[in-house]
């Protein structure tokens, strides 16, 4: 490093000039060798500054240090090139192929926990959110898996019986909501619906909801369609015509035949289709729609029996001539044995024309698209 010492004479006019004073340069010092690379010896340099600048009256003494670069050397061993590893690879992933499910005959049961999750451990269950039995109180987690098992009730209603007593309704939610967990991978959730009796009769209780709640839903889409599809709104009828033409379409089930007059084409008139699309296939969320869609495709003599019997419901409503809705409740007393009904006489027709009927049920679910 060497040191300079300068005189500055200095101010912002012209002639002024800065000299060396004196050059102070330090001892130079031995350099050790590390390794087998000698390190090189840079010789201390003197340096001279002279540049002309500005006139000054006065003169201001200043030191600078001007630094010489000095070579740095590692004291650490010699770097080693990195060997290969010598680790596994992880083995390939493939993720699946998504597909839709296929519809289930029977409906799934509720089993014993099984080895994958029978000591999986499980948060408690807050028993303040149990209160109302209302799944917007639920936890995030909960409420995720309440959707999915929504939906899985649904199509339960829909396609393997619309109408189950209490008992069978215990039975499709609680295998609704395994189904849940199942397809969720939720191994925590449901264990603890195996061990907690008051987040099971939560679950169960919400679940359950969905089967009058989608019975409400068929019936109300019903009622919509009913009345223009029948020519019960024509100008130019009076009650006591409206009144008889509904008593001829309720008489053996008339009204669900292709062609009401001569009875032909049983369970192939135009509202089915248009009624499944309104309620099944009416958006990409629907539930008929997307992953589901195999549920449906063909329609079931489940859904068809159902989607009958709540046009009946909707022609009872004008049964009097005009539209009374009250005292008609889509309820399982009033309505299952027709549902019942409709659902024997599709069994006998597909007893009789099997493969006719199978033809049926592909024509109305391309009907509805």
């Amino acid at each position: 490093m060497t040191h300079c010492l300068l005189d500055w004479d200095g101010s912002d006019e012209d002639g002024g000039y800065v000299h060396e004073l004196e050059t102070q340069a330090p001892p130079k010092r031995k350099q050790k060798a590390t390794g087998n690379a000698q390190q090189s010896r840079i010789p201390q340099v003197q340096r001279v500054l002279y540049y002309a600048i500005v006139t000054c009256p006065n003169t201001v003494r200043m030191q600078i240090t001007i630094s010489s670069p000095v070579a740095v050397t590692s004291r650490l061993p010699a770097r080693r090139k990195n060997p290969k590893s010598t680790l596994p690879s992880p083995p390939p992933t493939s993720s699946p192929t998504p597909s839709s499910p296929t519809r289930p005959s029977t409906p799934v049961r509720r089993s014993n926990a099984s080895s994958s999750n029978k000591d999986v451990p499980f948060t408690p269950y807050d028993s303040t959110l149990a209160d109302g039995k209302r799944q917007s109180k639920q936890s995030p987690a909960t409420k995720g898996l309440l959707d999915v098992a929504n939906v899985h009730m649904r199509i339960k209603v829909a396609n393997e019986e619309a109408f189950p007593d209490e008992s069978g309704t215990t039975q499709m939610a609680m295998a609704s909501f395994i189904e849940a967990c199942q397809e969720a991978s939720a191994p925590r959730r449901r264990q603890r619906f195996d061990k907690d009796k008051l987040y099971r009769a939560t679950v169960i209780s919400i679940v359950a909801q969905r089967t009058w709640n989608l019975r409400g839903q068929v019936k109300t889409k019903a009622q919509q369609l009913v009345p223009t599809h029948y020519g019960l709104l024509k100008a130019k009828n009076t009650p006591a015509n409206v009144e008889d033409r509904v008593n001829k379409l309720l008489k053996k089930g008339q009204f669900h035949f292709r062609d009401i007059e001569k009875r032909r084409g049983p369970f192939g008139n135009a509202i089915i289709p248009a009624l499944i699309a309104a309620q099944w296939l009416a958006n990409s969320t629907s539930d008929a729609a997307g992953l589901y869609s195999g549920q449906f495709n063909p329609v079931s003599v489940q859904l068809i029996a159902l989607v009958v019997t709540s046009i009946e419901c909707g022609l009872v409503d004008w049964k009097t001539g005009s539209r009374v809705t009250k005292g008609n409740e889509f309820s399982y007393d009033a309505y299952r044995p027709v549902y019942v009904r409709h659902l024997e006489s599709l069994e006998k027709f597909k007893k009789k024309e099997p493969a006719a009927l199978a033809s049926l049920q592909r024509k109305i679910y391309d009907e509805a698209l």
